[in-house]
């Protein structure tokens, strides 16, 4: 009896040692699984931080939703969603948003603003709802014209009595081409708009620059307490850009815009600056 209970107390020290390393498997996994990385818990987590992302809303003039459209920022595509939403994960920094149709056939954009210039920062969100949005076919490709050429030819044959017969040949060829310049009158242009920082609060004394595409300053305004500017300029169709800076601040200088007879006289830009 004395062997029986002694075999009986080895098989519970076994049974219980294979419970202890059990128990201690169990609370390595857990622990592992409460510690894992972010990039192994969500692939692509690191590329996430690395970025930031913008979201929002399209809607259009007539205040309906923009659906199944796609939104291109800094190389990076995103498509709105029926409620009008979008998502697009893009690099830091600033950059112009273009908006097209899924077929590419049409492009949405405010005509009373510049081009849409939005600000990044990595790992953050920006909420960034575009409003008042008007459809536009995409312009045509142009091709070039060729000459017209018009040929005629024209026989004419007699025979007289006298068995004289007299052949008369006319060959005209006539090339014509004709290539009309005109140049537009100027035309004049207010801009305004306001600056404001990361906290949206107004900056003043920001400087605003109106730009020819080379870089030259046409005209300069300095904002108000209010972070207000507006500049007024007879300006002749063609490629401008907007800079906007401020010490302590980073300067913001916007993509070339073209200005032509189809683009309203009042046109609204509104900034924020970052640090």
């Amino acid at each position: 009896m004395k062997k029986t209970f002694l075999k009986n107390k080895k098989n519970t020290k076994t049974i219980l040692a294979f419970c202890v390393i059990f128990v201690f498997i169990i609370l390595v996994i857990l622990f592992q699984r409460k510690f894992k990385p972010l990039a192994d818990t969500f692939p692509g987590s690191e590329e996430l931080l690395s970025k930031g992302y913008i979201i929002g809303t399209l809607t259009l003039a007539n205040n309906t939703l923009l659906k199944n459209a796609q939104i291109i920022v800094g190389g990076e595509i995103g498509y709105s969603d029926d409620n009008g939403k979008y998502l697009v994960n893009v690099s830091p920094g600033n950059w112009p948003m273009t908006i097209y149709s899924l077929d590419g056939k049409k492009t949405y954009y405010d005509e009373n603003a510049m081009d849409s210039v939005v600000i990044v920062f990595a790992g953050e969100r920006s909420e960034y709802n575009i409003a008042n949005l008007s459809e536009h076919d995409m312009a045509p490709v142009a091709t070039a014209s060729s000459p017209t050429t018009s040929t005629s030819r024209s026989t004419t044959t007699t025979r007289l009595n006298t068995t004289t017969r007299l052949t008369t040949t006319t060959r005209l060829t006539t090339t014509t081409r004709l290539t009309t310049t005109t140049t537009p009158a100027p035309k004049t242009y207010t801009i305004s708009g306001k600056v404001i920082d990361t906290s949206n609060k107004p900056i003043s004394g920001a400087t605003v620059s109106l730009k020819k595409s080379n870089g030259t300053i046409i005209k300069s305004s300095t904002t108000n307490s209010s972070g207000k500017y507006s500049i007024t300029q007879s300006l002749s169709y063609g490629l401008y850009t907007l800079s906007v800076s401020k010490s302590g601040y980073k300067t913001i200088n916007t993509p070339p815009r073209t200005l032509n007879s189809a683009t309203t006289s009042n046109i609204t830009a509104n900034f924020t600056l970052k640090k």
